[in-house]
C-alpha cells in the first residue's frame, strides 16, 4: 500500500464519535483560534496585507466570482474555491495563525477555510466538521514532517507546499469520498502546490497568497477525484515523487507511523505574539526575566540569545521594512522591552522600525547557535537568553517552547484570545454566540447558524451588482 493510500484510508474513515475527547476539544480550539485571527485581519494585519485583501477581492469581483460561500467578517459571498483563497489569506495576514510544532506549518489557514466553504453544500453536521478538521491536520502535518527541515532549507515554504494535502483531506472527508478517491485527491492536489520563502521574506503580502492558492489546489484535487480522475499512486515516495523532489532529508515513515494512535492536532501551538514563531520563545524569556527583576531599556548593556539553526536562518537581522521586521528577533525583543503588545499590525510598520529607541535596542541584541538546541529541534524550540545590565549583573532565562504550546497554555487562554479578537469585529453578543456554537459543535445538526454569525451581509452586494461591477 502506498503512503497516500494508507493516509487516505485513515482520513476518509475518521469519525468524530471515535475520536478521543482531547482531540475533539483540540479541534474546536483550532477552529476558534482561526476564526478570531481571520476576523481581525483588518485590525491586526500590516498595511500591506490590508491592501492585499482589498486587491484580492477587487480581482475576484472583476472575474465575477460571486457565489454563496462566506468571507469572514465581510459581506461578500464567493464561489467555494475563491472563498477558500480569501479566507486562507485572512487567516495568515496577522501572523497569529496556529503552528504545528513538528512540521512548522501553519495549518488552520488551509484546512478551516476549506471546511467553511464546503460544509454547507455538503450538508455536514458538527461531527462531520470535527472529523474534517482532524483529517486535514493529520494529512498536512504528516506530509510536512516527512520532508522537514530539508524542504525549508531548499527555500520552500512548508505551509504552502503541504496545504494541498490538508485541504484535500478536509474536502474529501466532507464529500465522503472513499479511500481510493481520497488518495487520488492527494495525488492530484499535491502536484499543484507552490510557495518559496523568498516571496514570504521580501514581499509579505504577495507571499501570503501562496497558501490560499495551494488550499484551492486541495479543493480542486478532491473535486476532480470525485469525478473520477486518478492521481499518481506513489505520489509521495515514488522515485520522482514529492518527498525526494522537495527535500534532501526525507522521513517517509512519519506519514503513517502511529497513525490513529497519536494525533498531530494534539501538538498544535497557538500564537500570542504576531510575527515569526521562531522568536516567540526569546520574547517570552525576556518577559520571564523582567517578571523576576524589573529593569528599564536604558539599563541594558547587551542581550544574547542562544537558539537553533532554523531560527537563525529565518531571522532578518537588518529588516528594510515593517513587513520584514516580522522575521527579526532583535526588533521583536526591542518592541517587548519598550512595552509594545506584539500583536497589532501597527507594531510592524516602517515608522516603528525607524524609531531611534527601537534601533538602539536592536543593536544590543546578538544571537548564536546552541548545538544542543539544534539537536532538540523541532520537538522543542528552545532558547536561552542572557541580559547584561550596565551595572554588570547578568540575568538569564530559558524556554523549551514558546507560550501557546501544549503543556504550557490552558485552553482558557486560547478562548480569551478568541473573545478578544472576535469581539472587535462581531461585537459581544455574536462573539458569545459563536463561542457557544463551537463549544457544542459535536451536537450541531446544521452549521448554517455559525456561518451566518461569522459573515456580515449588512452591505453585501447582490450578484447582479457584482456582475455589473465586473463589466464596468
Amino acid at each position: 500500500m502506498t503512503l497516500i493510500h494508507a493516509l487516505a484510508e485513515f482520513t476518509s474513515g475518521l469519525s468524530a464519535d471515535r475520536l478521543p475527547a482531547p482531540v475533539v476539544e483540540r479541534a474546536k480550539l483550532c477552529l476558534l483560534d482561526y476564526i478570531g485571527v481571520g476576523l481581525q485581519s483588518d485590525r491586526y494585519g500590516t498595511a500591506s496585507t490590508r491592501r492585499g485583501t482589498q486587491e484580492l477581492l477587487a480581482v475576484l469581483r472583476a472575474e465575477g466570482a460571486s457565489g454563496d460561500s462566506i468571507v469572514l467578517g465581510r459581506p461578500e459571498r464567493l464561489t467555494p474555491s475563491n472563498a477558500v483563497l480569501v479566507n486562507a489569506y485572512l487567516g495568515q495576514s496577522t501572523s497569529l495563525d496556529d503552528t504545528a510544532v513538528r512540521s512548522m506549518a501553519h495549518v488552520a489557514c488551509a484546512v478551516v477555510p476549506t471546511i467553511l466553504a464546503f460544509a454547507g453544500p455538503a450538508k455536514a453536521d458538527g461531527r462531520e466538521m470535527i472529523a474534517a478538521i482532524v483529517a486535514g491536520y493529520e494529512a498536512m502535518i504528516r506530509v510536512g514532517r516527512a520532508v522537514m527541515p530539508g524542504l525549508a532549507k531548499r527555500g520552500f515554504h512548508v505551509t504552502a507546499l503541504t496545504a494541498p494535502f490538508g485541504a484535500a483531506a478536509a474536502a474529501a472527508r466532507l464529500m465522503q469520498l472513499d479511500a481510493t478517491k481520497t488518495a487520488s485527491a492527494f495525488g492530484i492536489a499535491g502536484n499543484l502546490g507552490s510557495g518559496v520563502q523568498e516571496a514570504l521574506f521580501r514581499s509579505y503580502a504577495a507571499g501570503k497568497y501562496a497558501v490560499g492558492r495551494s488550499a484551492q489546489a486541495g479543493v480542486l484535487g478532491a473535486l476532480l477525484a470525485r469525478e473520477g480522475m486518478a492521481g499518481a499512486p506513489a505520489f509521495l515516495e515514488g522515485p520522482e515523487g514529492f518527498l525526494r523532489a522537495m527535500s534532501d532529508e526525507v522521513f517517509p515513515h512519519l506519514v503513517t507511523d502511529t497513525l490513529g494512535e497519536e494525533f498531530e492536532i494534539a501538538d498544535i501551538g497557538f500564537k500570542f505574539h504576531s510575527g515569526c514563531r521562531h522568536w516567540h520563545a526569546a520574547v517570552d524569556a525576556i518577559e520571564d526575566i523582567r517578571g523576576e527583576r524589573p529593569f528599564a531599556p536604558a539599563d541594558i548593556e547587551a542581550i544574547h540569545v542562544e537558539t537553533y539553526g532554523e531560527a537563525l536562518r529565518m531571522n532578518i537581522d537588518h529588516p528594510g521594512s515593517g513587513d520584514e521586521a516580522r522575521l527579526c528577533t532583535p526588533f521583536a525583543i526591542a518592541q517587548s522591552l519598550l512595552g509594545e503588545k506584539i500583536i497589532a499590525g501597527d507594531v510592524f510598520s516602517d515608522e516603528q522600525l525607524q524609531r531611534d529607541d527601537v534601533r538602539a535596542l536592536m543593536e544590543r541584541v546578538t544571537h548564536s547557535l546552541n548545538p544542543e538546541f539544534e539537536r532538540r529541534y523541532p520537538l522543542d524550540w528552545p532558547v536561552a537568553v542572557a541580559v547584561t545590565l550596565r551595572d554588570g549583573d547578568v540575568l538569564r532565562a530559558a524556554r523549551d517552547r514558546p507560550q501557546g504550546e501544549p503543556g504550557n497554555t490552558p485552553p482558557a487562554s486560547v478562548i480569551a484570545k478568541f473573545v478578544d479578537m472576535a469581539g472587535g469585529k462581531l461585537g459581544e453578543e455574536r462573539t458569545q454566540a459563536a463561542l457557544r456554537f463551537v463549544r457544542g459543535l459535536e451536537d450541531a445538526e446544521d452549521i448554517g447558524p455559525m456561518l451566518a454569525i461569522l459573515s456580515d451581509r449588512a452591505s453585501a452586494p447582490t450578484r447582479e451588482e457584482s456582475r455589473n461591477d465586473a463589466l464596468a
